[in-house]
């Protein structure tokens, strides 16, 4: 499952906030993205560094006075804690997701998958030597090398 990819607890923020609240935020929790929520809390929108420079920045908008919900990419796709962690990786690959949200089985967001950090994990667990941990680096390995076989072959 999901969980097992161990998600990261994300930043939420309102949508309505600016974009230069938001990214300091960001820079002050060393993150590089941000879950966007509606006025009745519910998942709006996805924020990433990338989107800052390609839709921000480099376009010359004022952060200041623009509010985040303008540039942010709208109702992210999103896993379940429970759904299988070989789909979601295959998710982030063959959409070229670096970020994915989680959600629990009530639809609140729980979590944030970060494709940099499952790839980390699974290179440290396959650096790792203990004997009870094979299982767990021969599960990791198959499923991020299915993952990449899986986008590759669809090309």
């Amino acid at each position: 499952p999901v969980s097992k990819l161990r998600p990261k607890s994300p930043i939420t923020v309102p949508d309505t906030c600016t974009i230069i609240e938001v990214a300091k935020l960001m820079a002050g929790r060393r993150t590089d993205a941000a879950l966007l929520l509606d006025i009745d809390g519910g998942l709006s929108g996805i924020i990433t560094d990338n989107d800052i420079t390609r839709r921000v920045v480099s376009d010359f908008i004022d952060p200041s006075s623009t509010p985040v919900s303008e540039v942010m990419t709208k109702n992210p796709k999103c896993v379940q804690m429970v759904d299988s962690a070989l789909d979601a990786l295959e998710m982030m690959v063959e959409n070229k997701f670096r970020h994915l949200p989680v959600k629990d089985a009530t639809g609140a967001i729980v979590g944030l998958l970060d494709i940099a950090k499952c790839l980390y994990d699974a290179i440290s667990i396959m650096e790792g030597s203990s004997k009870e941990k094979e299982s767990e680096k021969l599960s990791l390995l198959s499923a991020m090398q299915s993952a990449t076989s899986n986008v590759q072959g669809n090309q």
